[in-house]
C-alpha cells in the first residue's frame, strides 16, 4: 500500500493518507461518488457498509451508522462526525473502555477508512464482492 499526504481545508486532522490504486491489476470501474452536504449524509453512507483491512479485520457501521462493529462485535457505541468535506469525514468513536478516530475517504476508484491510531486502512467491500 502506497500512501502520501495531502491537505484538506476545514479538517482538524490536516494530513490524511491518500491510497494509490494500481489500476493495471484491477477492473477500472469508478465507484459512485458521494458528496456529503451534512453530517447526516455521512451517517447514511456509513450505515450497513463493510470495510476490510489487508489482514482480514472487518469494520461495520450499523444502527443508522451510530455503532461500530469490529469483526462482528459491538465495540464503539458513540460514533460522532467531527468534521466533513464533500468527499471525506473525520469520525470520532468511543465506547465504555476506549476511543479512537477514523478518516473516511472517498476517491474515484477507492472508498476506505483510515484508522488514525494504528494507521490501518480498511477498504470498502461492495455488495457485489461479498
Amino acid at each position: 500500500v502506497v500512501l502520501y499526504a495531502f491537505f484538506l481545508p476545514r479538517m482538524k486532522l490536516n494530513i490524511i493518507p491518500k491510497k494509490v490504486v494500481n489500476m493495471d491489476n484491477k477492473k477500472k470501474t469508478k465507484i459512485y461518488r458521494h458528496n456529503f452536504l451534512n453530517t447526516q449524509d455521512v451517517y447514511i453512507y456509513l450505515n450497513g457498509r463493510r470495510f476490510v483491512s489487508d489482514n482480514g479485520d472487518e469494520i461495520n457501521f450499523k444502527e443508522s451508522g451510530r455503532n461500530l462493529y469490529i469483526n462482528g462485535k459491538l465495540i464503539y457505541t458513540d460514533v460522532r462526525i467531527i468534521e466533513f468535506s464533500k468527499n471525506s469525514a473525520l469520525i470520532r468513536v468511543s465506547g465504555p473502555y476506549a476511543s479512537s478516530s477514523f478518516m473516511l475517504v472517498l476517491e474515484d476508484y477507492s472508498h476506505y477508512i483510515y484508522d488514525v491510531n494504528d494507521r490501518t486502512i480498511y477498504e470498502l467491500k461492495t455488495k457485489s464482492s461479498w
